[in-house]
């Protein structure tokens, strides 16, 4: 894990539909999984998360929709699909000419040839759970077919977006009725939970009207088995996200409540890290500075001494995340003369800087300080650029150490002048 560098860490953490949260909780089949987020830091004022994968997305989809919960056209490469005419030697014991140069390329194999349309002969079957989960892995593949561009006639938005509503809401009907079987086994009834809440969340985020409400419902049923109880608190507290991210909540106590509940659960995994730093980050963003900190720090706790090392390594790391949050929270006080302290501010610094000296602080922190002298906190400019002349100046990477200098002199320069008259 690579240390914090604010200016690498752009992508927005945003939630869709109030169930984002929810659905990148679990591992997807058919529809991606979740991947975990680098550091916070800030843009533009707001903490964000750098993401490896789909974390972020549009509240509505406007050109089909991605597995990895962001927006992508369906419908892109149907007509273009390259055709291979014949294939390459295989390079045998038979082909003694390809045995024997070295230079003879692998074998291309033709690309999957265009489709048509099948959700007029996929139907949900009347069997049992064996052929539910079969016809699942079905709508599953037809799915990745759409998103791969495979489907002919998808070329128009408006086709592509019907084709996976449809295929969203076949995939419900089937987890529906998986759900509903006597005797569900333990890898049958994940998989029901995880196709129902991947295709509600489909469905709310390509604007169905009633599946929020049945999201919620849903996570209800969850809470009454002590099996799935930790799920459904999960649903539950992404949409209680999505009302904090609307302004809609007004009692924001019980989003700790509510994670430290989901904490106590056995058995969490690096999707229900990465899903419940996005909500702290959600809490930072919202301006709960207080609830957003002792959330990471809540999380940091359960998860860093966790089986997975990887896992337990990105936990520590969220002590970096909480010396950044201090110090922008410090350096902002000041900016908008809210109880702003210089020397809260500069402590708060030197524990940020100690992260790691290199080009990305010294930008993040050259930038705070310029921003101070324009907010006319001069004194806690001159002291932020103290404190980079001293981490920086004789850096052993001469292109920072010139970065630093001329920073400083140019800060001194404008510094110098105040107070003094115009000729």
């Amino acid at each position: 894990m690579s240390m914090l560098t604010p200016r690498s860490l752009r992508a927005r953490v945003t939630v869709a539909g109030g169930m984002l949260l929810t659905v990148t909780t679990f591992s997807l089949t058919g529809c991606g999984g979740s991947q975990d987020q680098q550091p916070v830091s800030s843009a533009n004022s707001e903490y964000q998360a750098d993401e490896e994968g789909g974390a972020a997305a549009s509240g509505t989809a406007k050109s089909g929709v991605a597995a990895s919960g962001e927006s992508e056209n369906v419908s892109s490469q149907t007509n273009g699909a390259s055709q291979t005419n014949g294939a390459s030697p295989r390079g045998d014991s038979t082909n003694a000419t390809a045995t024997a140069n070295p230079t003879t390329q692998p074998p291309v194999d033709p690309s999957p040839a265009p489709m048509a349309s099948k959700l007029a002969e996929m139907k949900v079957p009347e069997g049992g759970a064996e052929q539910l989960v079969a016809f699942l892995d079905e709508v599953d593949q037809y799915f990745e077919d759409l998103r791969s561009g495979r489907v002919q006639g998808m070329n128009q938005q408006e086709s592509a977006l019907r084709e996976v509503t449809q295929t969203m809401q076949l995939k419900l009907d089937a987890t529906n009725r998986l759900l509903a079987q006597p005797e569900l086994d333990e890898q049958a009834k994940a998989r029901a939970i995880e196709s129902k809440l991947v295709a509600l969340s489909m469905l709310s985020r390509l604007g169905d009207a009633t599946a929020d409400a049945q999201m919620n419902d849903f996570a209800q049923d969850l809470l009454k088995d002590p099996s799935t109880e930790n799920q459904g608190r999960l649903i539950l507290f992404g949409h209680n996200i999505d009302r904090l991210s609307q302004g809609q909540l007004e009692d924001k106590s019980v989003l700790l409540t509510d994670l430290e509940k989901i904490l106590q659960g056995e058995k969490l995994t690096r999707a229900e890290f990465s899903t419940l730093r996005q909500a702290a980050l959600m809490l930072l963003n919202s301006g709960e500075m207080e609830s957003g900190q002792q959330a990471l720090a809540m999380i940091r706790d359960k998860f860093v001494n966790h089986p997975d090392e990887e896992l337990a390594k990105d936990a520590a790391t969220i002590n970096d995340q909480l010396d950044y949050v201090a110090y922008k929270n410090a350096w902002s006080n000041l900016v908008s003369d809210e109880n702003g302290d210089i020397d809260t501010m500069i402590a708060a610094a030197k524990k940020f800087m100690a992260n790691g000296p290199d080009v990305n602080v010294f930008s993040e922190l050259a930038s705070d300080a310029l921003n101070l002298e324009y907010s006319g906190q001069t004194v806690a400019a001159g002291a932020l650029y103290d404190l980079i002349r001293q981490q920086y100046a004789n850096s052993e990477n001469a292109d920072l150490a010139a970065q630093a200098k001329e920073t400083l002199a140019n800060s001194d320069k404008r510094l110098g002048l105040l107070g003094k008259p115009f000729a």
